[in-house]
């Protein structure tokens, strides 16, 4: 502390703020009333991650509107393009908003790295992927409707990378009949993470083809809703003899989106953390 005038010094205060934004993000807003300096700090934490959900928002962490989106598309544009990195989309299926509105966030979000698609009923939204190219993702989650154009590309030409930035990739509304076209993961040349719900009817060997195909593949994870459906597919567990297969369950998605975006353990962290103990076990041996 500065003995003269009894301030902190400029660079402590500044780590207190963006701490105390980064950790608890529904006070951003109140923390950028402080003082100027502390809005200069402030603005980029509120951009960095947002979480688009067409359903009633609730407490604890910021989520937008569809509407509200489309506004700060209009009304900061610069704001989005320079800070935005994690971006989340929720039930847009709900919505009656032209696909331009979100096209319009996506575009205008150039630097998203992180980007996922949550559905939390059987309906799904299909991303633009001439847009989606577009951005420098390291993290994508979406359905498989969005990736099957690419894997029919794919067989007519074997050398073709996607997503060449991609470490972590969730794919859902799968069946067993898709995995012909899952040969598309091992042209994500630097995949490391993959998960899916769990599918219908899949057999083990079909998992253990994934983990095959993909040389670079650290984890895969096979995420359930409820601990009971978990329970009945203990059969994979006991046919597939490889520690970087992980049965988890992660009861809400959006929570554990948001958890591991605010600097917590999200369902990623939790399944490298069992692979982790299964592999130093067995180096231990």
């Amino acid at each position: 502390m500065d003995s003269a005038d009894g301030l902190l010094p400029v660079e402590l205060e500044r780590s207190i703020f963006e701490l105390a934004a980064f950790l608890h993000p529904e006070c951003a807003l109140a923390l950028m009333m402080v003082a100027q300096r502390a809005q200069i700090w402030i603005k980029p934490f509120l951009f960095r991650t947002l979480t688009v959900d067409v359903r009633t928002p609730r407490p604890g962490f910021r989520r937008l509107s569809l509407g509200a989106a489309g506004n700060l598309v209009d009304s900061e544009p610069l704001a989005l393009r320079q800070h935005t990195r994690h971006l989340c989309f929720v039930d847009l299926h709900h919505t009656d908003s032209p696909r331009s509105v979100v096209e319009g966030l996506l575009s205008t979000c150039g630097s998203t790295v992180d980007l996922t698609f949550i559905s939390t009923t059987d309906r799904f939204w299909v991303p633009d992927r001439d847009v989606l190219q577009t951005l420098p993702l390291q993290r994508l989650s979406f359905c498989y409707e969005s990736i099957y154009p690419v894997g029919h590309s794919i067989f007519r030409n074997a050398n073709r990378s996607i997503y060449p930035l991609v470490t972590h990739f969730d794919l859902h509304n799968c069946n067993s009949s898709h995995f012909m076209t899952w040969k598309v993961l091992a042209q994500m040349p630097r995949l490391t993470h993959f998960s899916t719900p769990n599918v219908k009817s899949a057999r083990a060997s079909e998992f253990g083809q994934v983990l095959r195909v993909c040389k670079r593949l650290e984890v895969l994870v096979l995420r359930y809703g409820v601990q009971e459906n978990l329970d009945k597919d203990q059969t994979y567990a006991q046919a597939i003899d490889d520690p970087r297969f992980v049965m988890l369950v992660v009861p809400d998605r959006v929570v554990d989106w948001e958890a591991g975006r605010r600097g917590g353990e999200d369902y990623w962290a939790r399944a490298s953390a069992i692979v982790e103990k299964r592999r130093s076990t067995v180096d231990g041996k």
